[in-house]
């Protein structure tokens, strides 16, 4: 269920919501019925009467979903809350609550079975832009697909962007607690981005990167479960080193409060730009310049679980 704002015109603004038909919503609970005509136009058919989009009210029970007469689709809490129904078996209905995170992107990293995309909760006061908590998005599979994170223009978001998200409910695993399962059904939507100064503002300072070394044992993690898998720091003397481990990859050295650090880089696009054309030997390695040397943030990762081990991965360099 799109909504758009009360007080603006429909015909301006639906553009916004790229809906290819069905039933979007004002804040004033008007709701309008679309359908697309040809190429990119959306035309508005009617202005739909209340009665076709299904309410329930806070006190009812919603496992009494046959008052509805309804089979899938979408239901609409009179105080504004939004269930996605759906027939999982025969004679059996589900439903979950949909809500729209905006984050700006600060990951996007390969990972196996998709990729990981993560960011800062963003919120609006006018035109004051609010940072909140991580958010890392996944998918009934784990990984988030290309149709996964598809945007309304067909593009996929990139670093620094703000993008809405829909989800269902948050679904933290031990060592990530800041992961929401997604509604793979309806498309994100790219709102804005942030300027590359504005990262000052996101730069986080923990005392250590969930303890030193490259990974963290998982009975560590799970006797002391960590607050945050994920920080965007600013490190010290950071360089790149190339080798070759059943592939090419990308390896970052630094420093971070006085401890030293090697992190395997997941970033594809750093690791498409200094792989790219690159002959390298087994047990080779290369040092990569970077243009704009110590002057980079790096989104560390906490992975997930694998053979008694989370590792730390460098998500992103920005």
């Amino acid at each position: 269920m799109n909504f758009f704002q009360k007080g603006r015109l429909i015909n301006d603004c639906v553009k916004d919501y790229d809906p290819k038909k069905g039933i979007i919503a004002d804040f004033g609970c008007n709701f309008w019925r679309l359908e697309k005509v040809s190429g990119d136009t959306i035309n508005i058919v009617e202005q739909v009467i209340s009665d076709e989009v299904k309410f329930f009210y806070n006190d009812d029970e919603f496992s009494d979903i046959e008052d509805y007469e309804l089979l899938e689709g979408i239901v609409t809490g009179v105080n504004g809350g939004i269930w996605d129904v759906k027939l999982r078996e025969e004679g059996t209905l589900c439903y979950d609550i949909i809500v729209n995170k905006q984050i700006v992107v600060l990951a996007n990293s390969y990972k196996p079975g998709g990729t990981c995309i993560a960011g800062r909760e963003v919120s609006f006061t006018g035109d004051q832009l609010n940072f909140g908590n991580w958010i890392r998005p996944v998918s009934s599979q784990g990984g988030i697909s290309p149709s996964d994170s598809c945007l309304n223009g067909g593009n996929q978001p990139q670093l620094l962007d703000i993008v809405e998200i829909p989800v269902i409910k948050h679904q933290p695993v031990t060592g990530q607690p800041e992961n929401y399962l997604i509604d793979s059904e309806t498309s994100w939507k790219k709102i804005g981005a942030i300027h590359p100064q504005q990262l000052a503002y996101l730069v986080e300072s923990p005392s250590n990167l969930w303890g030193r070394g490259s990974y963290a044992a998982s009975s560590s993690i799970r006797q002391n479960a960590p607050s945050q898998s994920l920080y965007l720091i600013k490190p010290e003397y950071l360089s790149l080193i190339l080798y070759w481990h059943y592939g090419k990859k990308i390896k970052a050295e630094f420093r971070y409060n006085g401890s030293p650090y090697a992190l395997q880089v997941t970033d594809p696009l750093i690791h498409n730009r200094y792989t790219s054309g690159i002959i390298l030997e087994k047990d080779e390695e290369k040092q990569i310049s970077l243009p704009n040397g110590n002057d980079y943030c790096l989104c560390i990762s906490l992975a997930a679980e694998w053979r008694n081990k989370h590792y730390k991965l460098v998500a992103a360099i920005i």
